[in-house]
């Protein structure tokens, strides 16, 4: 089997396909990813991650 050309862009339309409910596992799967790497989020990119946490928070809330 051939593998797909995967680029962000078509990571992103499927993260932003993912039921909210789902997004905390979601998270830890790729947090687990990052560890696979051996690469270590500085305290900046975490508190990056919780800014976008908590926009999305606020963006779902205006979703009909």
């Amino acid at each position: 089997m051939e593998a797909l050309e995967i680029n962000k862009d078509m990571l992103h339309k499927l993260i932003d396909s993912i039921p909210n409910e789902k997004l905390p596992k979601a998270y830890e799967l790729f947090i687990d990813l990052l560890d696979e790497d051996d690469e270590k989020l500085t305290e900046d990119e975490l508190a990056e991650i919780d800014q976008a946490n908590g926009r999305f928070k606020k963006q779902r809330n205006l979703l009909f």
